[in-house]
């Protein structure tokens, strides 16, 4: 990987940073010196080198790998925001920014492709990120950053928007109000007041399921309970530690520390809830959303904050007839895959009784939930012919699209409503109990082949059981065949044009 040219470094320090006297914009020796390990993550000591503060950073600049120029120019890029007017050359444009942001990905290993249908341009849309500074969890937010700004979208975040001496409670206020909030959930967050405070200002606002984006970090352990009660825990010593703390001097010198023990207080009060929340939330792991240049996350996001479609072949849905008549399309058609998307399309919007299809909508929100549909019909019919014959080979192929059918459901989680989600978790949870029901009958029809030629006494009790448990299988059947018309109504009510 080649990395950077003279005139790249030149553009960098004359046309981006600006110099002044000889010397790089408002950088003094200190704080050059500071810059590297603040701005990039780098122990370099620029002391080393002799001269201006312009030529130790060429020097630097030049004699650094690509991977390390990377670092310094994307410290640049935070360190000298296009917004900072101290000592500002005319040439640092947005132009400039993003041609040295491409440079950036190029020394990361990264391309830059920025689809035109793929950007957000309407620059009064902001996504916020609530996380914990330093460690994995900011290494993680600088990669979902760069691969956001190479998509069009720009995150707001507290290092880089705040300012300096800015009010930062006023600013995580703003994060708590925000359309869409990215939360990078870590053990050092969780035990944060101020990442709390966050977490508490944006379930204060409402719809938190709705507006929240979250990524749990591997250090986090939310999804057993003996885990989550640690962080009640350590709420509880932080209240009782400051409590005592407090008792220590007095009452007319506690300015402050009463609002922090109210702080406190509520985390531990809300804390049990809001990681129940996440827990149930399919975030991905870290791994899946960085493997996937965090594609997932950005077109729920672009769903989320996207009021007009900007092309017609990614927002506005086009529904093509299928070759064939409606009538001769088939369910099973459907579920095989047998057609093209857009007749999957048309013939999920028919099965929904979907009359006028929103325009606001992404073709990928769309296919997820046909998708989503289509398994859930899968499932539906093979729950059908497990009930009419309860064989071994029926339960194995309920039993393989009852796991299909729940992962997909997890995976496109992030696309649904709360309350669509929890209706789908309500249905698989009725195709479990009818999955094990069956498999109970089967169990309970081979005890009665076997003791039939033993005792005819075991008979009339096994039929009596053989009876409860098809009862039993009825009701599961009946239940999640009227989850499904839940569902079908949901989903019609949800993808509708709005009047």
């Amino acid at each position: 990987m080649s990395g950077l040219t003279n005139q790249e470094i030149k553009k960098i320090v004359n046309r981006y940073i600006g110099v002044f006297d000889g010397y790089l914009s408002n950088f003094s020796y200190r704080t050059h010196a500071d810059f590297y390990p603040e701005y990039c993550d780098l122990d370099v000591d620029p002391n080393q080198y002799e001269g201006t503060t312009r030529q130790r950073f060429i020097t630097i600049l030049e004699n650094s790998p690509p991977h390390i120029q990377a670092k310094i120019v994307r410290g640049v890029l935070q360190r000298f925001p296009l917004d900072d007017e101290s000592k500002k050359p005319s040439s640092r444009t947005k132009e400039l920014y993003d041609e040295l942001l491409s440079v950036v990905l190029r020394l990361e290993g990264t391309s830059l492709s920025i689809p035109q249908n793929e950007q957000i341009t309407n620059k009064e849309k902001e996504i916020f990120i609530s996380y914990a500074w330093g460690g994995e969890s900011e290494e993680f937010v600088n990669k979902l950053d760069a691969v956001f700004q190479t998509k069009g979208i720009t995150i707001t975040r507290d290092k880089e928007d705040l300012g300096f001496k800015g009010r930062i409670k006023p600013f995580m206020e703003r994060i708590g109000r925000g359309k869409a909030i990215i939360v990078i959930v870590s053990e050092k967050y969780l035990k944060s007041e101020n990442c709390m405070y966050e977490l508490v200002q944006i379930s204060k606002n409402g719809q938190f399921y709705d507006r929240i984006f979250p990524i749990v970090l591997n250090d986090t352990n939310i999804y057993k309970s003996a885990q989550r009660i640690k962080y009640i825990q350590y709420w509880e010593e932080q209240i009782e530690e400051l409590d005592k703390a407090m008792k220590t001097v007095n009452s007319a010198n506690l300015q402050g520390f009463r609002e922090d023990i109210d702080l406190y207080t509520e985390i531990r009060a809300t804390i049990a809830d809001l990681t129940n929340i996440l827990r149930d939330m399919n975030t991905l792991s870290p791994s899946i959303h960085t493997e996937s240049n965090f594609e997932v996350l950005f077109n729920a996001i672009k769903s989320k904050v996207t009021d007009l479609p900007t092309d017609s072949n990614t927002c506005r849905l086009t529904v093509q007839k299928p070759a064939s008549s409606s009538a001769d399309v088939t369910l099973q058609q459907f579920i095989d895959n047998q057609l093209n998307s857009n007749e999957q399309l048309a013939f999920f919007i028919k099965q929904i009784g979907l009359a006028n299809p929103r325009q606001d909508y992404t073709k990928a929100q769309f296919e997820a939930y046909c998708n989503i549909w289509k398994s859930l019909q899968a499932l539906r019919l093979v729950g059908s012919e497990l009930w009419d014959k309860a064989s071994k080979d029926n339960l194995v192929k309920f039993a393989n699209q009852l796991r299909d059918t729940t992962q997909l459901v997890y995976e496109n989680s992030i696309f649904f409503e709360e309350a669509d989600y929890s209706q789908l978790k309500s249905l698989l949870e009725k195709f479990k109990y009818f999955q094990i029901g069956k498999d109970k009958l089967i169990r309970i029809r081979s005890t009665e082949d076997i003791e039939r030629q033993e005792k005819l006494f075991y008979s009339i009790r096994i039929n009596k059981m053989i009876a409860e448990q098809i009862a039993r299988n009825e009701h599961h059947k009946t239940e999640y065949e009227n989850i499904l018309d839940v569902i079908r109504s949901s989903f019609n009510s949800k993808l509708s044009r709005v009047a």
